[in-house]
């Protein structure tokens, strides 16, 4: 099997980051994770991490570890909220290290950010490695398709989910100050991205790439820089994706579709779960038992496929609250990003703000590392732009930053 093959090759990566560098190790190991096993890839994510903490506090070092304010309030207040939770309604083994796992999230975000802001060069790298890994993942989907293959990569849908983020969100992010052939490569990235997506037969996918090429347009709409042949380019892209997305669509929303009477089923009993803790909800990751319990068949996966109803239901307000401030945060932070002059950064912070609350109505981001990590991973990158850039990329000519110091 493909994942076991590669997984030595991405510990490999982790362990000798000190030789080849932790940017360099990080890029590497996310490029590796779809073709990998996503739990190795964690772990060498992990170690990369103990690489940087063992270097941020050895004597005389002057890299500390911070943390940007839009993670601390998300992090630092759901750590908050699943403590109270966690008190009110106690928690099984199995919740305690679903707990650390979203935790270890958290950390990987921090990773990101650190490596990102302070690390001259590293912010390039990392969404190099997250381009890369969407062509490996794209081309190798595609002709597992072709041959009928099953279990080469991890899921159908958790596929899709990140080949969105790294093969549509990244690239449309990088297109605004780039040279052209490093737009065509851009643009030929997402097309084997959304071909990919397409052949996966992910509904919420396709639907999450429109979304985004729709919001690119918007913006440079909005901004009055409309390149003539992209945006035709891509407004017929998206008129066809739209078409395509409807043309499929009518299959899953028959009145007797079971995908679509499953999910409005989890969703309504979840709705009912949450009012009956509105405060403190459930606990964390509780929902999949309570469902099982209740509206569990051999053929439901006992989840809402929705983040904001799992908040919800098991965090109460506060938890669905966090979400928003996740998401409405990555919004102004675009906002500012492109008053100071960054339109990569506002770009980036934007549209990912945009993809994530739309997936999060059809899908459980930050439950499950295929999704949460590399979720994590472009967090970090998106919190880690500062406006002093924007002066420095505009002297340079080549849209590169210099060193940055945090702290």
């Amino acid at each position: 099997m493909l994942s076991l093959a590669v997984a030595p090759l991405q510990l490999a990566v982790a362990f000798l980051a000190p030789v080849a560098g932790l940017p360099t190790a990080l890029a590497l190991t996310v490029a590796l994770m779809p073709l990998g096993n996503v739990y190795v890839g964690g772990v060498a994510l992990g170690v990369v991490a103990a690489w940087y903490a063992a270097a941020a506090s050895a004597p005389g070092a002057d890299r500390p570890v911070l943390m940007p304010g839009l993670l601390v309030w998300f992090w630092g207040g759901w750590m908050v909220v699943a403590a109270v939770s966690t008190a009110f309604n106690g928690a099984t083994p199995r919740q305690v290290g679903q707990l650390a796992e979203f935790l270890f999230y958290g950390g990987i975000a921090t990773l990101s950010y650190n490596l990102a802001a302070s690390v001259e060069g590293a912010r390039q790298r990392i969404l190099a490695g997250l381009i890369a890994a969407a062509w490996l993942l794209g081309v190798a989907s595609i002709v597992a398709a072709r041959a009928e293959a099953t279990d080469l990569l991890f899921g159908r849908n958790e596929g899709a989910f990140f080949l969105l983020l790294s093969g549509v969100v990244v690239p449309l992010a990088v297109l605004e100050g780039g040279r052209l052939r490093r737009r065509w490569f851009a643009w030929a990235t997402i097309g084997v991205s959304v071909g990919a997506i397409v052949v996966s037969d992910s509904r919420a996918a396709m639907a999450g790439a429109v979304l985004c090429g729709a919001g690119w347009l918007a913006w440079r709409i909005a901004i009055g820089r409309r390149r003539g042949l992209s945006a035709l380019v891509l407004s017929i892209g998206v008129a066809g994706g739209a078409f395509f997305v409807v043309l499929r669509g009518p299959a899953s929303l028959v009145p007797g579709d079971f995908s679509t009477l499953e999910r409005v089923a989890l969703l309504q009993q979840s709705y009912a779960l949450f009012l009956e803790r509105p405060l403190v909800g459930h606990g964390w990751n509780a929902l999949e038992s309570l469902l099982r319990s209740s509206v569990y068949t051999e053929l439901v996966y006992p989840h809402p496929h929705n983040t904001y109803a799992r908040f919800a239901a098991e965090l109460g307000v506060a938890g669905l609250g966090l979400l928003l401030v996740l998401y409405g945060g990555l919004f102004l932070r675009g906002l500012r990003a492109h008053r100071a002059g960054l339109e990569e950064a506002a770009l980036l912070a934007l549209l990912l703000a945009l993809t994530l609350s739309a997936m999060s109505m059809v899908a459980v981001v930050f439950y499950g590392a295929s999704r949460a990590l590399v979720t994590a991973v472009l967090l970090g990158v998106a919190c880690s732009y500062r406006s002093g850039e924007g002066d420095r990329r505009a002297a340079d000519g080549h849209g590169r930053a210099g060193p940055e110091r945090v702290g």
